[in-house]
């Protein structure tokens, strides 16, 4: 019961706490390709989000800079699950969050895969990626009786749809 729990804590936390950040900011604007119903929004949860590059193209995509966006969202995270836990009078989570960057190159496209890890198993999924002169991130999460997975057909279908690549298993 402990890990369901905790999985569907971090689930709502990593899922929530992006959509804050970009309302907060008004940096980020939803993509068309963001499900518009819960009829299109299956089991899994994905979110489509861009923001201005500022600056960085896809010649800049590298493992370093992949490590740090993993290594930056794990790290929020974090800080917005004590806050989370804290105002609500509960314990600390235990586990934290630990995330994981690689880069891969698919069709052309040099893309960041985030992998948010809790508790051991994957959270959330990251893609990342520049389209002109903005960053986009397609965000997956997992449901209660599986990890995020790129493999998702929710997921593997927003990633072609925003990148125009798809990402074999």
């Amino acid at each position: 019961m402990k890990s369901v729990l905790g999985w569907v804590f971090w689930v709502v936390l990593i899922a929530g706490l992006i959509a804050f950040q970009a309302a907060l900011f008004g940096m980020v604007r939803k993509d068309p390709s963001t499900p518009k119903s819960e009829d299109q929004i299956a089991e899994k949860r994905v979110m489509v989000t861009r923001q201005e590059a500022q600056g960085v193209t896809e010649a800049d995509i590298d493992a370093a800079g992949a490590q740090r966006f993993a290594d930056y969202a794990a790290s929020r995270s974090n800080k917005h699950a004590e806050k989370y836990a804290k105002d609500r009078g509960w314990l600390s989570p235990t586990e934290a969050v630990i995330g994981e960057g690689t880069v891969i190159e698919v069709d052309g496209r040099r893309l960041v895969i985030v992998r948010l890890k809790a508790d051991g198993a994957v959270i959330a999924v990251e893609v990342i990626g520049i389209d002109d002169d903005e960053l986009v991130r397609v965000l997956c999460t997992g449901d209660l009786d599986s990890e995020a997975t790129l493999t998702d057909p929710a997921c593997m279908n927003h990633i072609e749809a925003t990148f125009g690549v798809r990402i074999a298993p």
